[in-house]
């Protein structure tokens, strides 16, 4: 599910295993971005055979998020809203604190209490003059 007031410049979207990805209102997605709910092959405990890479939670982007060029977001990830994640980052696990940036190989929390405007700087300034 794709919320209102997407946008995006270039994204694969990998779904295998009857994954869920949901991604929220006003989500601004730049270009080269993956994202996968799955491995896309098996991976299996050679005892019991039980399978350890299945999906255990709907890939979840929040509303109101903004993804830098040449990101991955794998199974599992969970990004809450206003969140911006930098450029070439790789989302692997469940984040839950809004308001931040988020970035690195595996990523992590790099700022806190941050917002974003899809305006460019120099509109956005003349627009905050008073």
């Amino acid at each position: 599910k794709i919320g209102k007031l997407f946008c995006c410049n270039g994204l694969i979207i990998n779904l295998g295993d009857s994954g869920q990805c949901f991604i929220g209102d006003d989500c601004m997605i730049s270009n080269e971005i993956e994202i996968s709910t799955t491995d896309n092959h098996t991976i299996f405990d050679k005892i019991n055979k039980k399978i350890i890479n299945k999906q255990k939670r709907p890939l979840i982007i929040g509303n109101h998020c903004w993804i830098g060029r040449h990101v991955r977001i794998l199974k599992n990830a969970q990004i809450p809203n206003n969140t911006i994640i930098g450029m070439s980052s790789i989302v692997t696990k469940k984040f839950e604190e809004e308001n931040t940036i988020i970035a690195g190989y595996p990523a992590k929390v790099i700022k806190h209490n941050v917002e974003w405007d899809g305006a460019p700087i120099c509109s956005f300034e003349e627009s905050m003059k008073l």
